[in-house]
């Protein structure tokens, strides 16, 4: 969602943080924001987000909820940055709420009854944790290396291609970058891995998931 006034959110999670004892990091964009957050206290972590959905006038949010037994995140940090994923290209941004996404059941369906080429977003470090099942190591160390990588790959523009990343929001720019280069039939996996573990977590993926915290 576009923010305006990026100082202005920036205050606002760090209020709101602040009153509901939740840690983490919030990364603030005029193109939206991104957090990963926790609480030891179920209300108050729920505060947190019916607090941030009446904020930015929002209906509903893609939570991506995990129980840890020790808290994950030791402080808050609230980041402005020109972009939430970095790609060096601010104009990148979704037009629409949906763009080629597949719920984790269709994801499954195109991977095991198609053959789609499937690229994991992530960096070498995350894929060598964990990854779906004959998913491309694109080796790289940062995502603006991504569209080089994809620049030297001979893929038919018109195969079908499977993109995912942790948490859906790396993808929501590799899509469009891979559009943008002409990929006609290039397809993400809504919400991520996260999101396709809490209804498959012994399927398709192999290994654990790389999340950035303590």
């Amino acid at each position: 969602i576009p923010i305006a006034d990026v100082e202005s959110t920036k205050q606002f999670f760090q209020k709101l943080c602040e009153e509901t004892d939740t840690k983490g990091l919030i990364i603030v964009a005029p193109e939206g924001f991104n957090s990963t957050v926790s609480n030891k206290s179920k209300t108050k972590l729920e505060t947190y987000k019916q607090r941030l959905l009446q904020h930015f006038q929002l209906e509903s949010l893609n939570f991506k909820d995990s129980e840890s037994n020790q808290r994950p995140f030791r402080r808050v940090t609230v980041k402005i940055r020109e972009e939430i994923v970095t790609t060096g290209h601010t104009e990148y941004s979704p037009q629409a709420e949906k763009n080629h996404h597949l719920s984790p059941s269709d994801w499954n369906k195109v991977m095991t009854e198609e053959k789609p080429v499937i690229i994991d977003t992530r960096n070498w470090y995350e894929y060598k944790i964990g990854t779906f099942k004959g998913a491309i190591n694109p080796n790289t160390e940062k995502f603006t290396e991504f569209p080089e990588f994809m620049d030297k790959q001979n893929i038919d523009k018109n195969q079908k291609v499977l993109i995912f990343c942790t948490g859906g929001i790396r993808c929501e720019k590799g899509i469009l970058e891979l559009q943008n280069k002409g990929y006609s039939n290039v397809y993400q996996l809504e919400g991520g891995i996260l999101n396709y573990l809490k209804e498959y977590p012994d399927n398709q993926y192999e290994g654990e998931c790389f999340v950035f915290d303590h």
